[in-house]
């Protein structure tokens, strides 16, 4: 149990201790006007006592339930008021950065710069067997995904446009994930909004930056985006990754599509297969922040068919 839900848990029961104990006062206080206030006798006007004690005693759960429900109002009031002012700062700096070349022009990077990498880092050695045909050796080496990812946030810390962005997406989460004063479901509308805002290649650049905060400090980025579900709809597929390595934002003009040229082919199935394979893993960061996944779930039916 972490230690949002404790604190949560702890909320509840603090609500329900207070809503019990109000109950009671009431119905002490409905004891009081019948046995004392009549002086504990019975007679002619005991039906007349008891109209309005049992009166007494729903006027008193009444204004207990008002009370309550006025509390949890404000309460949930005082949230979506400081949610609201956040949230239009966030939405301030995403139209800042998503009209900003050399922004969008950091997914483009980052994903061209793993798929032409993949061939030097898996086929690097050629050699001639006795026929005099030449080979390729397939090699792996995992300091190159330590390399790649170093590569893969300089790139995005070298940009000072998009880091007070990544500041007050991280504060917007983490009010939602520590608020007290809303529940579990409101909590999961104030994500999805969120979620729904962002476009797909803001979302990749939000996955690799999450990735080199302290896992320690709770909360951390990778929790607050395990907690949301994140990235639920980043479509790390062959379709998407495929038009991130083709699109330049700084060289092609009005969004087109341009083709591939000799000098920068098509990525390979089996490149783009390497690279989510690289991103759902696991190992790059936890899978837990791809929630239910439409992706995740074709990228392990498709482990599962291989095996």
């Amino acid at each position: 149990m972490n230690a949002q839900d404790k604190n949560d848990k702890l909320n509840k029961f603090a609500n329900w201790s207070l809503y019990v104990f109000l109950l009671s006062v009431a119905y002490i206080g409905s004891c009081y006007a019948i046995y004392w206030a009549y002086g504990l006798s019975l007679g002619e006007n005991d039906f007349t006592n008891w109209i309005i004690a049992y009166g007494t005693f729903v006027s008193a759960i009444g204004l207990v339930i008002f009370s309550y429900l006025t509390y949890k109002n404000q309460k949930n009031s005082e949230f979506y008021a400081l949610f609201q002012i956040m949230l239009n700062e966030h939405n301030r700096l995403l139209e800042i950065i998503t009209k900003d070349k050399y922004v969008l022009y950091l997914t483009h990077s980052i994903v061209q710069t793993y798929l032409n990498n993949y061939k030097k880092r898996f086929y690097s050695e050629r050699y001639i067997d006795s026929d005099k045909n030449w080979h390729e050796k397939e090699q792996h080496s995992i300091s190159d995904e330590s390399v790649y990812e170093n590569y893969a946030l300089e790139q995005i810390n070298k940009n000072q446009l998009i880091r007070p962005y990544f500041i007050v997406l991280f504060r917007l989460l983490k009010l939602i994930y520590l608020s007290n004063k809303v529940d579990f479901e409101d909590k999961r509308e104030c994500y999805g909004l969120v979620r729904s805002l962002i476009p797909a290649n803001i979302l990749f650049l939000v996955l690799f930056n999450a990735v080199q905060f302290n896992k320690q400090k709770s909360p951390n980025y990778v929790e607050l985006l395990i907690q949301s579900s994140f990235f639920e709809h980043l479509p790390i597929n062959q379709e998407w990754i495929t038009k991130q390595f083709r699109i330049n934002p700084l060289t092609s003009e009005g969004g087109s599509d341009p083709e591939p040229t000799d000098s920068d082919p098509e990525p390979t199935d089996k490149v783009i297969l390497a690279f989510e394979e690289y991103i759902f893993s696991g190992k790059f960061i936890d899978s837990k922040v791809f929630g239910e996944s439409i992706y995740l779930q074709s990228y392990l039916e498709g482990k599962r068919q291989q095996a």
